[in-house]
C-alpha cells in the first residue's frame, strides 16, 4: 500500500475529492480492489477517484458504458432486461456493478446510471438516477445492492451530484453506515 493513500487527508476543498479518498481507504484496510462503471457520469466517478494521490494501489479501472450495446458485451447486462425496463432501473445498476467487477477482476464496483437530462429519456424523467455496488460478502459470494435518486438542476448539476451521491453511497455500504 501506498505511504500516501494512508497518510494524506482529504482534500477540504473537495467534497467528492474527500469521499473518494475515504472510500480507497475503506478499500486498502480490507484488501479490496476498486472498480467503476459509469453511464451517464461519463468517466467523472473515474476521475474523481484517481484525483487521490495513491489511487493506484486500490483501483483495478473504470468502464464508461454509454450505449445499451456496451452494457450488454462488457458487463452482461440481460438484454431482455434492458428492453423490458430500460437501462434506467435498480436491477441494471446491480447487474452493471456485478459485470464490471468481473471484468475488472475488482472486489468493489460502482455502477452509475440515469437520466442526466435536459430531457426526459424512455419516458424516465430527467434527474432520475441509479448507482449499483458489487461488493465481497459471505463465503465469497457478490453482494449487491442499488439505490435510487431525483436530483434536480442541469445535466451538469446531475451529473456533479450523481458522482457525489455514488462515492458517498459506496461509502455507507461497506462501512455498514
Amino acid at each position: 500500500m501506498d505511504a500516501e493513500l494512508t497518510d494524506i487527508s482529504p482534500d477540504s476543498s473537495s467534497q467528492g475529492r474527500g469521499l473518494a479518498h475515504l472510500l480507497l481507504q475503506q478499500c486498502s484496510r480490507r484488501g479490496w480492489s476498486l472498480g467503476v462503471i459509469e453511464s451517464l457520469t461519463g468517466g467523472g466517478l473515474a476521475a474523481q477517484i484517481v484525483s487521490v494521490p495513491g489511487a493506484s494501489d486500490v483501483f483495478r479501472g473504470g468502464l464508461v458504458s454509454y450505449s445499451d450495446q456496451v452494457k450488454i458485451s462488457l458487463a452482461h447486462v440481460d438484454p431482455q432486461l434492458l428492453a423490458l425496463q430500460t437501462p434506467y432501473c435498480a436491477a441494471v445498476a446491480q447487474q452493471m456493478a456485478l459485470g464490471a467487477a468481473e471484468l475488472l477482476e475488482g472486489d468493489v464496483c460502482i455502477s452509475t446510471t440515469g437520466v442526466a437530462g435536459p430531457g426526459p429519456d424512455r419516458g424516465i424523467g430527467a434527474g432520475t438516477v441509479y448507482l449499483g455496488l458489487a461488493y465481497p460478502g459471505v463465503e465469497g459470494v457478490p453482494q449487491r445492492c442499488a439505490t435510487k435518486l431525483e436530483i434536480t438542476g442541469s445535466r451538469n448539476a446531475v451529473r456533479s451530484q450523481s458522482i457525489t451521491a455514488a462515492l458517498e453511497w459506496a461509502l455507507q455500504v461497506l462501512t455498514g453506515q
